[in-house]
């Protein structure tokens, strides 16, 4: 099997096409190639299928569990269909179990690229009084300014509350609302922009994350924390990601790497 390993702030994935592993088990397959000590290394893989219109993108994650979409991995899938698949053009359109999400290309690089997506429309999937008074079951504390429940195709719970990751997880967990897990982002408004940390299901703890990037910045903006219609600095520990709110539309920008690519026997 051909792949090529591509990050976006150090949110890795093993990106390849379908082409003969239609009948190959891909949840196991991605337990297998993320093992940072026995496969390739990586928080999940992608797998890539031409269609009419754009490429279709399936995420499965580093215990094997399916996603629905990834906004690092839009871009970076824009990137590997570019440079891999035969596309031209700079926009490609990403089609995921959310529906399409178009990618325009700038700044084509060799083995980078600076990429833009939309995201969709961002919205409260649970109402923060609802969040609060679980979490109060818990023995922690908040206002509801300080929880937001956001789904951006994935459902995510972003805090401000100052909380260490680690907690805000120990904390989510015992409320039992999620039980096949959730993205967590604890958040903090800087003086450029949102500083992040994030826990994405099915990987743990990651350097980066899209789509909470983006949980992250609409939650500032409802919450009057930052601006609508600009782009906003989101930093995390892998890097610095831009997430712009137009009218409730979401779109998300950064640059994409490819680190190598190889042949992997399965």
């Amino acid at each position: 099997m051909k792949f090529v390993k591509m990050h976006s702030c150090g949110n890795d994935y093993v990106y390849f096409e379908q082409g003969d592993l239609k009948k190959e088990d891909l949840p196991a397959l991605a337990v297998k190639l993320s093992d940072r000590r026995k496969g390739i290394g990586s928080d999940g893989i992608i797998c890539l299928k031409k269609r009419s219109g754009g490429i279709t993108m399936r995420i499965f994650n580093a215990d094997g569990s399916e996603g629905k979409t990834c906004g690092n991995g839009l871009r970076c899938s824009a990137f590997f269909a570019k440079k891999h698949m035969g596309f031209s053009g700079n926009k490609i359109n990403v089609f995921t179990k959310t529906g399409l999400s178009p990618v325009i290309i700038e700044d084509l690089g060799e083995f980078t690229s600076v990429a833009t997506a939309k995201m969709g429309k961002p919205y409260i999937f649970r109402p923060s009084f609802e969040m609060r008074a679980a979490l109060k079951e818990t023995e922690l504390f908040l206002n509801e300014r300080d929880v937001f429940a956001v789904n951006t195709g994935n459902e995510h719970v972003v805090f401000f509350s100052g909380l260490p990751l680690i907690v805000a997880v120990k904390h989510i967990e015992k409320t039992g609302l999620f039980p096949d897990g959730v993205n967590i982002e604890c958040a903090s408004v800087t003086q450029n922009g949102l500083k992040v940390e994030v826990f994405e299901r099915g990987s743990g703890k990651t350097l980066a994350c899209g789509s909470g990037a983006v949980a992250s910045a609409y939650a500032a903006v409802i919450s009057g924390r930052a601006k609508e219609n600009e782009f906003l600095n989101v930093f995390m520990p892998g890097g610095t990601l831009q997430v712009k709110i137009i009218n409730g539309e979401a779109f998300l920008k950064g640059e994409t790497t490819e680190v190598f690519k190889g042949e992997y026997e399965i």
